[in-house]
């Protein structure tokens, strides 16, 4: 099943307009959610493109370029998945946990759709504290993403919604918590936009909203 995320599809991406809010729609009162999983998170950048700079010290002097998938600025799918749920959980939605089974894969078999996301375009200006004593803790800086998703429905056996989200955050000040913290706020900012897109929430909700 993983399969379809791995191919091209046949349903043309197509960029989304939504209104720019800050916090996901939740799912209205008199209605009900589709059970949806989230399959796969992947990037199409190929690993060692230089995706942008991290500056160091608390005047942001020069230090060195961002490398895909390489040192120690890197996206964690593991979060993006955990943030996931966890936001349209939140929101009332139903969504199906994976769980680490090699064999057994319950989440599938429940779910009515299955939702993949790709990272296609990154950029990133950020500054670190005291990166030059190897120590990223203390970060601020943007990051903007464009991500492909796709939703599976296992009913048809194919991908019947593909769009795209366009966004990014700008912390101005230094905050803990590594990049690993700014990249789970990007990761908000997309799923947000996604969930409150009209082609997730007239697939997804059931009742006055969506029917």
């Amino acid at each position: 099943m993983a399969l379809w995320l791995m191919v091209p599809s046949f349903v043309k991406a197509r960029e989304i307009v939504v209104s720019p809010q800050t916090e996901l729609i939740p799912l209205p009162a008199d209605g009900q959610s589709r059970h949806i999983a989230f399959s796969k998170f992947t990037f199409s950048i190929p690993k060692g493109q230089v995706w942008g700079k991290i500056k160091a010290g608390l005047l942001c002097g020069p230090f060195q370029p961002l490398v895909w998938d390489e040192g120690k600025i890197r996206m964690d799918k593991d979060s993006f998945t955990t943030v996931f749920q966890t936001e349209l959980e939140k929101a009332g939605f139903s969504v199906i946990a994976r769980n680490d089974r090699l064999f057994d894969e319950p989440d599938r078999v429940a779910a009515d759709y299955l939702i993949g996301a790709t990272i296609v375009e990154a950029s990133a200006k950020l500054c670190a504290a005291w990166a030059s004593f190897g120590d990223f803790d203390q970060i601020k800086g943007d990051i903007e993403l464009a991500m492909e998703w796709q939703i599976y429905s296992r009913q048809q056996r194919r991908v019947v919604v593909a769009i795209v989200s366009r966004g990014g955050i700008e912390q101005a000040h230094f905050t803990k918590g590594g990049a690993g913290g700014l990249f789970n706020e990007v990761f908000k900012t997309h799923i947000h936009q996604f969930a409150n897109s009209p082609q997730f929430r007239n697939l997804i909700v059931v009742g006055k909203e969506g029917d």
